[in-house]
């Protein structure tokens, strides 16, 4: 009996961490970690028939001791595979800890199933998806079955990724549908919320360009101009996809006849501040130079791009900064080095050599938007 007395003061002692129902509880308050880790112990070794001590165990020690941390969640799953958290955690950490994606993503589909009320692992579910290449029609029917869970919650994580597979998978007018459907709190996810709604414009833009249904196209680059309210989005003061957005405002009222206008939207991007620092945006920018008659500096922004590309391909190197889940991985880093080569040899007009670029890009990440637009176009 006093056993059992001590295995429910243990439970009471730590339940108000399994009432935070989250992972890596702060266990700042509970005084030393090391007098707790004892207790926790010793509670298993009363009785390691109960689930909930290891568990609790493994919330302590993640930080410091993963592995450790991870066969302590394992033995708690084996003693009650039923709590949807349980199996959270252990997505997470089979994820970060040994990049293992197939354990993690088997894991992450567990916990929904137990429980698919929590937007946030949709979100990390689906990042760990991407990184697996996972289809991508797959994973938008599994976000769009929980539509209400993910749409219904001010924090925009899953919603955003969402609209981006929308995007990816070319149902613009389903991913501005939503994105002009409700207003967006900022919290984490609106900004990503915000680059879909640009690609959605552009990219139904280009569409109706191809089909010379120029006022429809010129409508959606006006749009993407616009920064809405219902995102509380403010213009960059270095001037973000302006550029791009001008670019092919430009080129649309050039297919109407408008070279005046054309002009004046080109003029207008050139003239943009931008970061200092060489990207893809700068391809618009060459673009535009080029359209003006300033040869010269857009082939030495092409020429930048290039040597950009080859530059970060010669250096690759981990990404030590980056967030759970939205951290690249090397593939996609490389993609996007080969992109960045394959905008330069485009702007050069190397049209084999930049297809060539495109491609590996999407080889190496399926998920690459604008190099598999790219890619396309070039036949």
């Amino acid at each position: 009996m006093r056993a059992l007395s001590f295995i429910l003061f243990i439970t009471v002692a730590v339940s108000f961490v399994s009432a935070q129902e989250q992972f890596l509880a702060d266990t700042s308050d509970f005084g030393e970690d090391s007098h707790w880790e004892k207790i926790l112990e010793t509670a298993i070794q009363l009785n390691p028939s109960e689930a909930k001590a290891p568990y609790y165990l493994g919330n302590l020690l993640y930080e410091m001791q993963p592995e450790r941390a991870i066969l302590l969640w394992e033995r708690s799953s084996d003693l009650d595979n039923t709590f949807a958290l349980l199996h959270r955690n252990l997505g997470l950490a089979y994820y970060k800890t040994y990049n293992d994606i197939p354990r993690a993503i088997t894991s992450y589909e567990k916990a929904i199933s137990l429980n698919n009320k929590d937007q946030r692992w949709f979100f990390e579910l689906d990042l760990i998806y991407a990184a697996a290449r996972t289809d991508p029609e797959k994973r938008l029917k599994l976000l769009s079955d929980n539509h209400q869970v993910i749409a219904n919650n001010n924090v925009v994580d899953a919603l955003s990724r969402e609209v981006l597979l929308l995007v990816q998978l070319g149902k613009y007018d389903e991913a501005l549908e939503i994105c002009n459907s409700r207003s967006f709190p900022q919290w984490e996810g609106v900004d990503k919320i915000y680059g879909s709604y640009l690609n959605a414009h552009l990219l139904r833009g280009y569409h109706h360009l191809k089909a010379a249904r120029y006022e429809e196209a010129l409508k959606d680059g006006l749009a993407a101009l616009n920064y809405p309210e219902n995102m509380m989005i403010a213009e960059e003061y270095r001037g973000g996809r302006a550029c791009e957005v001008y670019y092919f405002v430009g080129a649309v009222h050039e297919k109407m006849g408008n070279h005046k206008s054309a002009i004046e939207a080109w003029t207008k991007a050139v003239n943009l501040r931008q970061r200092e620092q060489l990207s893809e945006i700068y391809f618009y920018r060459a673009l535009c130079l080029k359209n003006l008659g300033n040869t010269e500096e857009a082939e030495n922004i092409f020429n930048g791009l290039i040597n950009l590309g080859k530059d970060r391909l010669e250096r690759e190197g981990i990404d030590f900064f980056a967030k759970f889940g939205e951290r690249n991985t090397p593939d996609d880093r490389k993609a996007d080095a080969h992109y960045l080569i394959g905008l330069g040899y485009l702007g050069k007009g190397m049209q084999k050599e930049a297809k060539q670029e495109f491609a590996e890009a999407v080889r190496l990440n399926t998920n690459h938007l604008w190099a598999m637009w790219y890619l396309n176009q070039l036949g």
